[in-house]
């Protein structure tokens, strides 16, 4: 009551998982925002097929028996939508304008070559694989198809050619078929429709205008243009500007990156701006390059001599020639000119000592130095035979290098004597005697000469 009174509550610990249930206002709560992101997305899929300035979904054409044709596949096409088919136009771009779902496709009709199918597929949206009901598929159509599966592909619409030509029990089975064949390569294949008729032709076109088409994963991850014309400006001797209208999908395309174009290379981009209408003449330039602009050296050029010496400069160059000076100069000074007999070395000719010059000398010594100088003169051809003078380091320069590998001279002449060294011996193999005894018997111990065992071990007496 006290703690009541003075607002205090107790807490009610509840043990294990805490199971907590949603309502039904939650539930559809979660499922609304769900289905508002899931709408909120395709929107984003699709807005850039729609509207006055729309883009146009590019459909791929492939035939992958022998006698298949893509052109009569488009033409077909073209007549169950009720309009012209171009004769004259491009075969790599027919447009069809498609009033009644507001969408524009772009007709791609390729031959059977293996890199133009590949080519075609990397910048497919939907892609249209003509079948025979009559002919099977070859080899290079599987080949064709194995190369797309890796590659990556987008939305695959199988559709079958001369099936009027087969009798109607079969027509079923034949249907079955090569549902099998594409579900083979691409379990999510549509269902094969037949152009021999216009209702399914209708209905081909009608999925491929209502679905909002599927990315590739690599190819949404870079930016690329869908081009619709082109125009080659020049400039200089194999230079020039080359003008690209289209559409750019994927990922944003920037000023600063490079492009490439298939067959010719990489090359910088000099400006970006948006593809005005007709009705309208002036463009908004959108980007242009600035100074983080990508380079075109797209490989490293290595030096063969980057790991090497670098060459000294000057000034180095100039302070060791001045260092070896002064060591030549300190070198000349420690050293001296010995006459020594012909055959010594000079390590040897460097422990003879000078001989001092007495200044004064008597005048008496200089009479008989004049007295026998013509006796030199005499004697030293004789001389020059068996003397030589040669340079050798200063005395105290050769002692400094024997001194570190000698002892006082008081401790070296003192030799210990006889006995000194008898003893030392017979301590020395003692020692060694019994460092190997105790490798070999680690656990034994010898008894002592002069102590009775019994004494000596008396404290062990009844261990085990």
């Amino acid at each position: 009551m006290r703690d009541k009174s003075k607002g205090r509550t107790t807490r009610v610990h509840v043990r294990g998982k805490v199971q907590r249930t949603s309502s039904r206002a939650d539930r559809r709560n979660t499922q609304r925002t769900a289905q508002r992101a899931k709408r909120a997305q395709l929107v984003q899929n699709t807005r850039m097929f729609s509207g006055r300035t729309r883009a146009a979904k590019t459909v791929v054409v492939v035939p992958l028996c022998p006698g298949g044709s893509a052109g009569a596949v488009v033409r077909r096409l073209f007549q169950a939508a009720e309009c012209e088919y171009p004769e004259d136009g491009d075969p790599a771009c027919r447009v069809m304008e498609l009033a009644r779902f507001k969408q524009t496709l772009r007709f791609v009709e390729v031959r059977r070559s293996l890199l133009e199918i590949l080519d075609a597929a990397a910048v497919a949206d939907y892609m249209l694989l003509e079948v025979s009901a009559t002919q099977e598929v070859d080899a290079f159509g599987e080949r064709c198809l194995a190369a797309i599966q890796n590659q990556g592909h987008a939305a695959v619409f199988p559709v079958i050619s001369g099936l009027q030509q087969v009798a109607a029990k079969r027509q079923g089975d034949v249907r079955k078929s090569l549902q099998s064949f594409a579900e083979h390569f691409f379990p999510d294949a549509a269902k094969p429709h037949c152009l021999d008729t216009a209702a399914e032709a209708l209905a081909v076109l009608r999925m491929v205008a209502t679905q909002a088409p599927r990315g590739i994963k690599w190819r949404d991850t870079r930016a690329y243009i869908v081009a619709e014309k082109t125009e080659w400006t020049p400039a200089a001797e194999h230079q020039g500007f080359l003008e690209v209208t289209g559409v750019v999908r994927g990922a944003g395309l920037a000023a600063n990156r490079l492009v490439h174009v298939p067959n010719f290379g990489d090359f910088q981009i000099d400006c970006i701006y948006s593809a005005a209408p007709e009705e309208e003449m002036d463009a908004v330039v959108l980007d242009r390059p600035d100074a983080a602009q990508d380079s075109l050296v797209a490989a490293n050029e290595p030096d063969h001599l980057a790991n090497e010496q670098t060459w000294p400069e000057d000034d180095e160059t100039a302070a060791w020639d001045a260092q070896m000076a002064r060591m030549e100069e300190e070198e000349k000074e420690q050293r001296r000119v010995v006459r020594v007999p012909r055959g010594m070395s000079s390590y040897q000719a460097a422990w003879i000592p000078d001989e001092p010059s007495d200044a004064s000398a008597s005048g008496s010594d200089s009479d008989m130095m004049d007295d026998s100088s013509s006796d030199a003169e005499s004697e030293s051809d004789s001389e020059s035979d068996e003397y030589e003078e040669i340079a050798v380091d200063a005395p105290e320069r050769t002692a400094a290098a024997t001194a570190d590998g000698m002892s006082d001279a008081g401790s070296d002449d003192e030799l210990p004597s006889a006995e000194q060294a008898a003893s030392d011996l017979k301590a020395y193999l003692a020692r060694q005697r019994e460092s190997r005894d105790h490798q070999q018997f680690p656990d034994e111990v010898d008894t002592p000469m002069d102590t009775p065992a019994r004494q000596r071990f008396a404290r062990f007496r009844g261990l085990q």
